[in-house]
């Protein structure tokens, strides 16, 4: 049987770094799953924009464990239909992060987010429920 792929937001993988106890995380309890995790070029971008060079070589073994989906053609184009509608045009949601739900949509693939309020109104997207 084969594992679901999560893609996971970049939210879920900042607090996993942050927090000290690492089984307190959504994303050591969504390990405890059967998911595949994949993360965008997106993500990736977020993450690598802002480190040190001695946390670089901890986000490299996190991403080296991970698909990484890219922002292609496709994905660019749901981006652009989706930030034409009045629901979205003064959401929160930011460009980045239009960007990673596109990519989840156009692969068909659920988004784990601790930002659910910037991804909800995208009827598209399908997002993992939260784990508490």
């Amino acid at each position: 049987m084969e594992r679901e792929i999560v893609c996971l937001d970049t939210s879920i993988l900042i607090d996993y770094f942050r927090k000290k106890s690492k089984e307190e995380t959504t994303f050591y309890k969504l390990s405890e799953h059967p998911y595949s995790f994949a993360v965008t070029s997106i993500t990736t971008f977020e993450i690598y924009r802002g480190v040190t060079q001695l946390q670089k070589h901890f986000w490299d073994a996190v991403f080296d464990q991970m698909e990484i989906i890219p922002f292609d053609d496709g994905a660019s184009k749901i981006a652009a239909s989706l930030i034409q509608r009045p629901n979205l045009k003064n959401n929160l949601i930011a460009l980045t992060g239009l960007f990673i739900a596109a990519i989840a949509i156009q692969k068909q693939i659920k988004l784990a987010t601790l930002n659910r309020k910037h991804f909800e109104k995208i009827v598209e997207l399908e997002l993992l429920p939260a784990f508490e």
